[in-house]
């Protein structure tokens, strides 16, 4: 039997069993729909996951003070004040191997616009945090090193942050006071948007020298 004919005798088979033939068809094109769907859903989801940590700094080492205690009782991981600007130094002398390091101290503050308020993540940085943090500036400026010298009292706002003090409003951001711990902080910078990181809303963060 030749290969035309072969091809006659199949042709003649489909079209008298259609029913049959048609649900064979259904069955195979279901089934590679799905597994080009999981391959696909599995790519996506690893593709999300690599591009979260390449957004926190897949190469950056947290160094974090020890835990202080009350009555015995341990406060937590990094509850005492134990790290000075001395350490980094320190660190940035001797750790030789490092490109960047950026000290940071953070607290948990009332930030006030107007008739808005939120409870949010203020965090004292340098110009560096910028660089070591793969943050983006969507608009405006981040702390430089003359904000630090001078202990200015300007402020660098999450995305989050932004929605809750003027979301609402058509104001624009930059240039407005906005109160942290009730002392007035000039707005300079606006971050671009970096989503959830772990447990945390990255974007729900102050920046202030």
């Amino acid at each position: 039997m030749n290969i035309a004919e072969s091809v006659r005798i199949a042709l003649h088979s489909l079209v008298s069993n259609k029913l049959r033939s048609g649900l064979t068809m259904l069955g195979i094109i279901i089934g590679v729909g799905a597994v080009i769907a999981l391959v696909a859903a599995g790519a996506g989801a690893q593709a999300q996951v690599r591009e979260r940590f390449e957004s926190l700094g897949s190469n950056l080492l947290v160094v974090m003070p020890g835990a202080a205690s009350f009555r015995r009782v341990s406060q937590g991981a990094a509850s005492a004040p134990t790290l000075t600007n001395d350490d980094v130094q320190a660190i940035a002398r001797l750790a030789t191997s490092i490109s960047a390091i950026a000290p940071e101290y953070s607290l948990q503050a009332s930030a006030v616009y107007g008739n808005k308020n939120t409870r949010t993540s203020v965090l004292g940085v340098t110009p560096t945090y910028l660089t070591v943090g793969n943050w983006q500036v969507a608009r405006g400026r981040f702390i430089d090193d003359l904000d630090n010298t001078n202990q200015a009292k300007v402020a660098v706002l999450g995305n989050s942050v932004v929605e809750d003090l003027f979301g609402e409003t058509l104001i624009d951001p930059l240039g407005k006071m906005v109160k942290i711990n009730r002392q007035n902080y000039q707005v300079v910078g606006l971050l671009a948007s970096k989503g959830v990181g772990g447990f945390q809303n990255l974007d729900d963060r102050i920046f202030i020298p």
